[in-house]
């Protein structure tokens, strides 16, 4: 009995074993088939995740293409990476170096024949001007200059058949010189080979002259134009009253009797005339005899002077003066003088 215990207890033993052992491969099966299970899926996943980084690499490197390509035909472009040109100065340097001046020129000018040569004629004027551009500016502004100068020489010689001064309008701007230039001209038979000069911005007023002096003593009215004045430099002076009274007060024009002939003094202050003489003080304060009043004239009203006074006055004393003075009279009041207007 007690034998057939043991065998059963035995045989339990080997069963729960067995029921173990089966339980614990069943567990180890379980965890490998999760294991392997998680492997693949890893593995899977690591695909995937390759194959979308793959892709998205893909697609970023299609979209840098154009840019790289860009960036390519750019550096292409770039002066910098270029091949150095031939430089045709450096290679004549070298190759002329040990030659005279003579056979330098000689080589040269034979290249340069045959250069043009081969060209047709748009190539050559082309060929021509890259070769002597700047002699060729050079030699023109030579002669620019040669021109202007022999111009302004030439202009400044011809004879003064008149000089006259304008004092005191207030726009230099606005005067009309067409009745001395052209019509003064024309009625004395006189061409471009003669001229007319003139000066047109001085200020002459008693009233100002000490302040204008002490704010600007280098102004005309108190340098050039005095000097030329004691010059005889012009034969009339066109102004209104205060200006005819400053150039008396300061000495810078003649009383009629100096400044006219005898014959035509005796014309302007006779019966006829006699109104339009202006006596003013001079620097002693004497009242003398300065100046001729022609306001009304035709002559007087085109200049455009500025005001509505205006007077004719002489600083002048020497032959051509007297001689301008009586053209200028004679044009202005049809005076019918008789004198050479070839003189």
């Amino acid at each position: 009995m007690k034998k057939v215990q043991d065998n059963q207890n035995d045989n339990d033993t080997q069963i729960e074993q067995d029921g173990q052992n089966d339980n614990d491969t069943q567990v180890e099966q379980d965890s490998q088939s999760d294991n392997d299970t998680q492997v693949e899926q890893d593995g899977q996943n690591d695909n995937d995740t390759q194959f979308e980084q793959d892709s998205q690499n893909g697609t970023e490197e299609k979209k840098n293409q154009p840019s790289r390509q860009v960036d390519e035909a750019a550096a292409d472009k770039d002066p910098r990476k270029a091949a150095p040109k031939e430089d045709l100065n450096i290679e004549d340097s070298l190759e002329l170096s040990g030659l005279t001046k003579r056979e330098r020129k000689k080589i040269l000018r034979q290249r340069f024949k045959d250069d043009m040569a081969k060209m047709d004629t748009k190539g050559k004027i082309n060929h021509f001007l890259t070769y002597n551009i700047w002699k060729l500016i050079v030699t023109a502004a030579v002669i620019v200059g040669i021109l202007a100068t022999a111009i302004t020489i030439y202009k400044n010689k011809r004879p003064i058949v008149l000089s006259y001064a304008v004092l005191n309008t207030p726009n230099i701007y606005n005067l009309n010189t067409d009745m001395i230039e052209d019509n003064y001209m024309d009625y004395y038979g006189f061409t471009n080979k003669q001229q007319i000069v003139s000066t047109t911005s001085v200020i002459m007023d008693l009233d100002t002259y000490d302040e204008n002096y002490n704010s600007n003593p280098n102004a005309a009215a108190y340098t050039s134009f005095p000097v030329s004045c004691a010059d005889n430099y012009y034969d009339v002076i066109i102004s209104n009253k205060k200006g005819v009274e400053c150039c008396a007060a300061k000495s810078l024009i003649h009383p009629l009797n100096e400044s006219l002939t005898t014959d035509l003094y005796g014309l302007m202050t006779g019966d006829e005339y006699k109104d339009r003489i202006l006596s003013v003080a001079n620097y002693n304060g004497d009242i003398v005899e300065f100046a001729i009043d022609i306001s009304d004239t035709n002559f007087a009203k085109t200049f455009n002077l500025g005001y509505d006074d205006v007077y004719l006055c002489f600083p002048g004393l020497s032959e051509d003066n007297l001689l301008n003075v009586r053209r200028v009279l004679n044009f202005i009041f049809d005076l019918e003088l008789e004198f050479n207007t070839a003189e």
